[in-house]
């Protein structure tokens, strides 16, 4: 009798998992609360991530510092270069050393306008998808600076303006530089 309680009560649990409200089917959308101080979160398609990353770099006074697997977009990558020339913010990027992205320039591109690149040495992937704007501001999540993140997957972005955050990927962006080779000058060919 015992083991055939435990096994009613078993059915019943897994009944319950099914068809109770874990399932995503059945969740109800939260009324939205705005974030806390100093966060904002955005989420493409809908929320123009690029744009605001874009506001972001144009908004920097004294640095920004990169960690990227690649970067592919053309409108981000004049924005650093331009933010590096025209306004004088330091701008440097840590960058993986060889992506999986046919016709890879973007190591070249900025090395040509000056911008100090390295590339992240060790083993796997460069993964990371971080800036650090005037050492107060990170922008991560899954958003990487490529075309197709800006016009067609499905991304996030969260925005943090906390010193205390901002200092850990700052001490964390120059870790890795530590142990960083400095991209090769383009080839004059």
């Amino acid at each position: 009798m015992k083991s055939l309680r435990n096994a009613g009560c078993k059915l019943i649990l897994a009944a319950a998992v099914l068809v109770g409200p874990a399932r995503g089917d059945r969740l109800d959308p939260i009324k939205p609360v705005a974030p806390g101080p100093g966060l904002a979160a955005y989420f493409n398609p809908g929320d123009d991530i690029q744009g605001q990353i874009r506001k972001a770099i144009a908004a920097a006074k004294t640095e920004i510092l990169v960690n990227e697997y690649a970067i592919t977009d053309s409108l981000i990558a004049t924005d650093l270069v331009e933010a590096f020339k025209r306004r004088h913010v330091y701008v440097a990027l840590l960058l993986d050393p060889s992506p999986a992205v046919r016709n890879y320039q973007a190591p070249e591109y900025f090395v040509m306008n000056d911008l100090p690149v390295l590339l992240v040495q060790g083993t796997g992937y460069n993964n990371n998808k971080y800036m650090v704007i005037d050492r107060q501001t990170v922008l991560t999540g899954s958003y990487d600076l490529t075309n197709a993140a800006a016009k067609k997957n499905g991304e996030n972005l969260l925005v943090v303006s906390d010193a205390g955050i901002a200092s850990a990927y700052y001490n964390h962006w120059v870790a890795t530089a530590a142990k960083a080779l400095p991209a090769p000058p383009p080839n004059k060919d």
